[in-house]
């Protein structure tokens, strides 16, 4: 952002002062603005900006998020745990793209790996969907063995009413069911194709 501000000054060949008039702040803040400092206010930045023909945009990116143990999903996860049989090897919370993403538990078998993503609430169900779907690409570029996805939603009334308008996007992206994903945990089987699981939070 600094040096944008100082090419797009010089090549209006205008000064700091000029800058600074314009955009009603001391010359100092522009200074501060272009040695990138950081305690400037972000109406500050853009009044700066504009001066200088250039418009500030601010972008949110996916980041850590909450760990599962802050979002009340490890209830979830140690319930599924708790289903999956011995052949599977689980591993809580595993690196999956940049910025810290990770996916929420994977489990290891000898022929695929189960990639669950857990959810307490549908909110938006192609958001949640594509999130998930980057984040088993990023597993499966490091894998040897074929990655199926598994969307588990927490089983309440509302989740249920919530996708009830997705059901032909459900069965066509995540084709196994939830019989098929708990068959494949309880087993030890591969599971063969991405699926969504309805999963009822027990209380402890």
């Amino acid at each position: 952002m600094a040096s944008e501000l100082k090419l797009a000054r010089l090549t209006l060949a205008l000064s700091r002062r000029a800058i600074a008039r314009r955009a009603g702040v001391a010359r100092s803040t522009v200074e501060r603005v272009e040695a990138a400092a950081v305690n400037v206010e972000v109406e500050t930045l853009v009044a700066i900006m504009a001066a200088a023909g250039l418009d500030l945009v601010l972008q949110a990116y996916v980041g850590t998020g909450l760990r599962l143990r802050d979002s009340g999903q490890m209830t979830l996860v140690e319930q599924l745990r708790r289903l999956a049989a011995p052949y599977w090897r689980p591993q809580v919370e595993v690196a999956a793209g940049d910025y810290g993403r990770s996916a929420d538990v994977v489990f290891y078998g000898a022929e695929e790996i189960l990639h669950f993503e857990v959810e307490r609430r549908a909110i938006t169900f192609e958001a949640q969907l594509r999130s998930a779907k980057r984040k088993r690409e990023t597993l499966a570029a490091k894998g040897d063995r074929p990655v199926r996805l598994v969307l588990v939603i927490e089983d309440t009334h509302r989740n249920r009413e919530a996708l009830v308008a997705h059901a032909d996007l459900i069965r066509s992206q995540l084709p196994a069911t939830s019989r098929d994903v708990l068959r494949s945990l309880r087993l030890g089987a591969p599971l063969g194709r991405d699926g969504l699981l309805w999963l009822r939070r027990r209380r402890t």
